[in-house]
């Protein structure tokens, strides 16, 4: 807990992992996330009101005081980096053979651990390569998603795809629906 203390102001955890918070350091807050239930407008209402309660309890931030236009800023940051991502997804998609689950699992992984400019930076030159290539679709084989509640090995993946099903989509934790508009 003390190496997270010096790095961190604060944890968050989601309520359903409570029991790890006797791990963390006592120096820091710990928020318990609880993940609003349902689908729709009510549950886009319960996570706004969640995430406003979120910012009050523990930063002292009301909603209503954000610079939206720096908040804008941000955000554009990080909606170039998703289309980036979700365009090489989609190029593969049209064309598998351009590039393995396993590469493309490091994609995902540099646009989830770096800092959104450096991941584009480093993912950009792949998309535009993938843009110019012009798609195969005779040979797509069985199209397929993977759902997995862990990460879901690349190299895993690519043993799928050997016998002929085309992985076009995923619900796992570090893989395409990270990059999905919710």
């Amino acid at each position: 807990g003390e190496l997270f203390a010096s790095i961190s102001d604060a944890f968050i955890i989601p309520s359903t992992l409570c029991s790890c918070s006797g791990f963390l350091s006592a120096d820091i807050p710990v928020y318990k996330y609880i993940p609003p239930a349902g689908y729709g407008e009510d549950a886009a209402v319960a996570i706004h009101n969640e995430t406003a309660n979120f910012l009050n309890s523990m930063f002292n931030i009301d909603l209503k005081t954000i610079d939206i236009e720096k908040l804008q800023e941000v955000t554009d940051l990080y909606e170039k980096l998703r289309r980036t991502v979700r365009g090489i997804c989609a190029a593969r998609n049209a064309a598998p053979g351009l590039i393995t689950c396993e590469e493309l699992a490091v994609v995902f992984e540099a646009a989830l651990i770096y800092p959104p400019e450096a991941a584009c930076c480093l993912i950009e030159p792949l998309y535009d390569i993938l843009k110019s290539v012009e798609a195969d679709n005779e040979n797509l084989g069985v199209k397929a998603m993977i759902f997995s509640c862990d990460p879901f090995p690349g190299i895993t993946a690519d043993l799928v795809e050997k016998e002929g099903i085309i992985i076009t989509e995923d619900d796992t934790p570090d893989g395409r629906r990270c990059f999905d508009i919710s």
